[in-house]
């Protein structure tokens, strides 16, 4: 058993240990109506959740727009209305390749964004708008390796109150009785 719980720590502290540290990355994307036709003028802005607004982007006449210098992290992205569309708003995790958010508006319903690992990648990407708990890959290791380790201390914890996480003794003293 103890040879589980270190191998499970071990994983996890080189998971962590063997992960890049980035300073900064970039969130680009285009605007389109409901025919794919481009949207000029819409403004996004980027908040960490804490609700700081960090950056603001205005989509150009072919409907891009790019915001550089973001730290990997999770943030709210919202776009605002346009004249004749709805806006809307979306969370997700920008890695250190960047992301791409592609948004959708029309003038019915709240505008839909789309998101691809790696900015300026051209793909059908994950939807996001409305999926808060949505995970990219690397929230996901982040997440797989802080449980690791978060289990294999209640494993050991749990072992040494029992009394057997001992290294000196074989015999575990008798529990006592109430």
């Amino acid at each position: 058993m103890r040879r589980l719980v270190l191998v499970a720590f071990g994983a996890a502290v080189l998971t962590i240990v063997g992960a890049q540290r980035v300073l900064c990355a970039d969130v680009a994307g285009s605007v389109t109506d409901t025919q794919g036709r481009p949207v000029a003028n819409a403004k996004i802005l980027i908040k960490n959740l804490g609700n700081n607004v960090l950056s603001e982007a205005r989509s150009n006449a072919s409907g891009r727009y790019q915001v550089t210098g973001l730290t990997p992290g999770t943030y709210q992205y919202i776009l605002f209305p346009v004249s004749g569309f709805k806006g809307g708003d979306a969370v997700s995790y920008v890695g250190e390749k960047g992301l791409t958010i592609d948004w959708h508006v029309s003038g019915a319903a709240a505008a839909i964004a789309f998101a691809t690992n790696g900015a300026g990648s051209n793909g059908a990407g994950t939807m996001v708008a409305g999926d808060p708990f949505g995970f990219a890959d690397e929230e996901y290791t982040a997440m797989l390796a802080g449980s690791v380790a978060l289990a294999g201390g209640g494993v050991v914890g749990g072992l040494a109150a029992a009394g057997e996480f001992s290294g000196s003794s074989s015999n575990p003293p008798a529990s006592p009785s109430l």
